[in-house]
């Protein structure tokens, strides 16, 4: 339905999913022409919600990302927030 509405109006879309459409197994980083494989119904519903919308016709490009945010563990956010609060200057990582 979204899709579909924001294909009629031309308004562009750039949702996040996530590599969990991925196994894991690969021994390279993963490629945009990667076929999926997930692991996990997580995985399968957040591919299906990629096809779905991608179905409609929108003008969209699917962000798969992954170790953005979390209330607790190891995630890219809080590293950046520490810094930002500490007056540090923050690194950024290129291959997770």
């Amino acid at each position: 339905m979204l899709g579909g509405l924001l294909r009629e109006r031309g308004i562009p879309l750039v949702p996040y999913s996530t590599d969990f459409v991925f196994s894991g197994n690969s021994t390279r980083p993963y490629r945009e022409d990667d076929g999926p494989g997930s692991l996990s119904v997580y995985g399968e519903t957040k591919l299906k919600g990629e096809q779905l919308l991608l179905a409609t016709g929108a003008n969209a490009i699917i962000l798969r990302t992954s170790w953005v945010y979390g209330v607790r563990g190891s995630n890219f956010l809080l590293p950046c927030c520490s810094c930002s609060t500490s007056g540090k200057s923050c690194a950024s990582w290129t291959t997770r």
